[in-house]
């Protein structure tokens, strides 16, 4: 199959979600997909390390602008101003970086996928945001795509769709299409993306996103 003019990203996940199925050949899918092995591998090793956004298209040659480069010297000249030399009223007159001290957490290049319960199955979003479920090609969110979502199976209802622990909805057994679910999380409890918690106050889903306060270190 020749390599189509749609956009290379799409491709590419198109690639990943093929080839982590569980009967996927990687020397037939690259054969497919028009591709060599050794590019397989490599978009499947990026994919693993750092997640759809490892996929993307790696510069060769430096961007050079002067206009460009002129701003981010004056940038840090400042930041480096602001953090280690300038007196805060807010800090006793001292600067940020007497203050300063770096999290011991390390955040994760790719988070983990979700864990779902047993009695889930687990379907990997494909590149146009859809899985397939009993036969049927079912439309789940763009945002999704990449991600792992489980689905459960009802015995007198609808199936049920979940992201981590966020109710995404409900499979309509008469229009085959996702419907919106009214709990809004798995069993009412909030959890993280990977490992469930009771003390979780935060949606995966809906980050929080602090501004640095008066006499914080500026990065």
């Amino acid at each position: 199959m020749p390599w189509r003019e749609v956009c290379a990203m799409d491709e590419k996940l198109r690639f990943i979600t093929a080839v982590l199925d569980e009967d996927a050949n990687m020397s037939e899918l690259c054969e497919s997909f028009g591709i060599r092995g050794k590019t397989g591998y490599k978009w499947l090793a990026r994919y693993r390390g750092h997640g759809s956004a490892g996929l993307r298209e790696r510069s060769r040659a430096p961007h050079r602008v002067p206009w460009a480069i002129a701003r981010a010297q004056g940038f840090e000249r400042f930041r480096q101003e602001f953090n280690h030399q300038r007196p805060h009223e807010a800090l006793n007159q001292r600067a940020p970086v007497t203050h300063y001290a770096p999290s011991p957490r390390r955040y994760p290049a790719r988070l983990q996928d979700p864990v779902d319960p047993a009695d889930y199955q687990v379907r990997r979003v494909r590149s146009n945001g859809e899985i397939k479920w009993r036969g049927e090609k079912i439309f789940v969110s763009a945002p999704l795509i990449g991600e792992v979502i489980g689905v459960k199976e009802t015995e007198n209802g609808p199936s049920e769709i979940y992201f981590g622990p966020i109710a995404l909805g409900i499979i309509d057994p008469m229009t085959g299409k996702l419907k919106s679910h009214s709990r809004g999380r798995r069993g009412g409890q909030l959890s993280s993306r990977s490992t469930p918690s009771e003390t979780e106050n935060v949606l995966p889903m809906s980050p929080v996103v602090q501004l640095p306060q008066r006499g914080s270190l500026v990065s």
